[in-house]
């Protein structure tokens, strides 16, 4: 019976995205999608959030808990002279508490056009952070035009509207089943 019971259950792949929404939600889309290949028929738990949203101490917690019980970490920022605040805070506030078990750091970084040293930096960041909490490390820099690193409200508002259409429920935790 209990081996009945053991092939009734389905794995499941949890997500933890944070997407900084001057860049195309695209990018986040783009890693919960090909965590739907990996896992096939079965489910997949993705928690996302802006970088915006970690401000708020109650988004903060429930993010916290979900990157350490997430099996991939997806983070789509800027590379910019520095990480931002509530980015910085979230890290602090999961990596002291983190399991030591298998796991990945996916960092997008949107990069300008012209040549720029923070790109190298950030990522040096983010592969300290993988390295500390025994993840396996997995950049990617994307060109994006700088224009494109300081949009309006509305426009930040309307890419989490679509993402959430996309994936079919509002940032925060929830489950997707799949059926690839």
């Amino acid at each position: 019976m209990a081996q009945d019971a053991w092939s009734e259950r389905r794995y499941v792949l949890r997500l933890a995205a944070i997407h900084e929404d001057c860049l195309p939600w695209e990018w986040t889309i783009q890693v919960y999608q090909r965590a739907v290949e990996l896992v096939g028929q079965h489910c997949v738990h993705i928690d996302y959030w802006t970088v915006e949203a970690l401000g708020q101490p109650q988004v903060l917690q429930e993010a916290t808990y979900a990157a350490i019980e997430a099996d991939i970490l997806s983070l789509v920022v800027r590379a910019a002279p520095e990480l931002p605040l509530n980015l910085y805070r979230w890290l602090d506030s999961w990596l002291p508490s983190r399991p030591h078990r298998a796991g990945a750091l996916i960092a997008m970084l949107g990069v300008p056009h012209e040549p720029s040293e923070f790109p190298g930096r950030i990522r040096e960041c983010l592969r300290n952070v993988a390295r500390l909490a025994h993840l396996d490390f997995l950049p990617r820099e994307r060109r994006f035009p700088r224009q494109h690193f300081s949009i309006p409200a509305a426009s930040a508002t309307k890419g989490v509207q679509e993402v959430s259409h996309l994936l079919g429920q509002a940032p925060g935790s929830s489950w997707i089943q799949t059926s690839a």
